[in-house]
């Protein structure tokens, strides 16, 4: 998610992000295996959100395509 603002972003919010786990469970407030979990839900939204995303804006492009084409009936 963090990569859609940029790459640099992402890799820093990434690591931000990973730090907190490990902290969560250096506290001994979660169980490795929560992290985990809790990250893996988080990466397959996001992954939902971007094929979402991908496929409207594909939807949008093509609409787009088709009104540009002049028709024969305005002719």
């Amino acid at each position: 998610m963090f990569a859609f603002l940029s790459r640099r972003w992402g890799v820093v919010l990434t690591l931000a992000a990973a730090a907190v786990g490990v902290a969560r469970v250096w506290a001994g407030v979660h169980y490795p295996a929560d992290i985990a979990a809790g990250a893996a839900i988080g990466l397959l939204a996001v992954g939902a959100v971007a094929a979402y995303r991908r496929s409207r804006i594909s939807a949008i492009e093509l609409i787009r395509a088709r009104w540009a084409q002049p028709s024969s009936a305005r002719r």
